[in-house]
């Protein structure tokens, strides 16, 4: 998905100088006269009112790179529809960077960009959400020869998104990774400067492109802190630290910061909306639910608060949904997966998310077929409150 840029143009007005008819009058008879003025094309001083633009951005969740998704084909109907303005698709660290003895050079486009291709052609902008660590054990994300060098700093934890266990997990903060990374942020953004392709990027700042606190525990103990100390004094000066880094590079595309609540502690996100702000960055939140809505203000991760206090204020206020959603808003596992039961159905969380100034979606391929592929199992029944809710967030106000 790549992308910036402005959409329309004003487009001045002309008017038409008008004809103007003399009648003459004489006593005894009428007589008509008609007097032709040559018409004069005026520029108006005024401009017309540029289009209005949508009152947010809905962007589908798509890998570019696996024709074998049983997906893949079928979200053509996606890339077709006027109702989706832009694809956001994961970019690994180690698909780009190769390491720098490879003899092909360290950092390699050509198989992303080919990829993103289709998305391109199809007139939607592309955001990038990058990943430097994977979800799940089995870690893709982090280059080899980042994962192979010795004096990498690594701890060993489970839990978080989906219980997970990782045996080697980096330690983002010290510097064998972070320096490592650092250099591919700036390789992305120097990568896609002035593209007007691009939308906006996510560096994800932990697993995935997020900035959870995979094995705080473990790497708070190894720092001889407590979970609250080592936040304060480790985690979110790592966050702010990234963010000051990335505007130092100048970037031409729109960056928004992840933020991950972990612990019910609204500090974590609150203090990384703040550093996202002090350099003129949006934010956003992984994870819209059905009990934002129901324990309202008190919203995961605080971002109800969070957005109304930031809103007009950064250029995006962005939310995805926690997984792909329930249609029917009653569905209990196994017929549907306890993130889809906690999601809820999209149309209320849509309406809900758009009244507290959320601005940019992200919406699971799932969801997107619902609304726009007559292929799928629940279009018939989901297709016209899918596709309603989405098009009643884009209709500019």
């Amino acid at each position: 998905m790549l992308h910036t840029g402005t959409r329309a143009l004003s487009q001045k007005s002309v008017s038409r100088g008008r004809f103007t008819v003399f009648l003459c009058v004489a006593a005894a008879t009428v007589v008509l006269a008609v007097a032709l003025l040559s018409a004069r094309v005026v520029p108006s001083t005024t401009p017309a009112p540029a289009p209005s633009e949508p009152r947010v951005s809905i962007n589908a969740i798509f890998s570019q790179l696996n024709p074998g998704n049983p997906f893949y084909e079928r979200f053509a109907n996606v890339l077709a529809s006027p109702l989706v303005d832009g694809i956001s698709t994961a970019l690994n660290w180690a698909m780009v960077d190769h390491g720098p003895a490879d003899s092909g050079g360290q950092y390699q486009w050509r198989t992303f960009d080919n990829g993103i291709e289709r998305f391109i052609r199809a007139g939607k902008k592309v955001n990038l959400l990058v990943q430097p660590i994977s979800y799940g054990s089995n870690n893709s994300a982090t280059p080899s020869y980042v994962m192979n060098d010795q004096n990498l700093v690594t701890v060993s934890c489970e839990g978080g998104p989906g219980g997970v266990a990782y045996p080697n997990f980096p330690v983002v903060y010290e510097k064998g990774f972070k320096d490592r990374y650092k250099a591919f942020i700036k390789e992305v953004i120097q990568h896609y400067a002035n593209n007007p392709h691009i939308g906006y990027i996510r560096f994800g700042l932990s697993v995935g492109n997020e900035i959870f606190p995979q094995c705080a525990r473990q790497e708070a103990e190894r720092s001889g802190l407590n979970i609250p100390q080592w936040r304060d004094r480790v985690w979110l000066p790592y966050h702010k630290e990234m963010m000051e880094y990335e505007k130092s590079l100048n970037p031409t595309m729109q960056i928004e910061s992840p933020m991950t609540p972990f612990g019910g502690e609204p500090i974590w996100t609150d203090t990384e909306a703040k550093n996202a702000a002090a350099v003129g960055f949006g934010f956003g939140l992984q994870g819209l639910q059905a009990n934002d809505i129901a324990h309202y203000p008190h919203c995961t991760g605080d971002w109800c608060n969070l957005f109304e206090k930031y809103a007009g204020q950064v250029p995006m206020l962005q939310l995805s949904t926690l997984g792909p959603s329930d249609p029917s808003g009653s569905c209990e596992p196994p017929a549907c997966s306890p993130g889809q039961r906690a999601t809820g159905a999209l149309p209320a969380l849509l309406e809900f998310a758009i009244k507290h100034h959320a601005n940019t979606f992200e919406l699971y391929p799932q969801d997107v077929l619902i609304a726009l592929d007559p292929k799928h199992p629940q279009y018939k029944t989901y297709h016209s409150a899918y596709a309603g809710a989405i098009a009643a967030a884009r209709r500019p106000e």
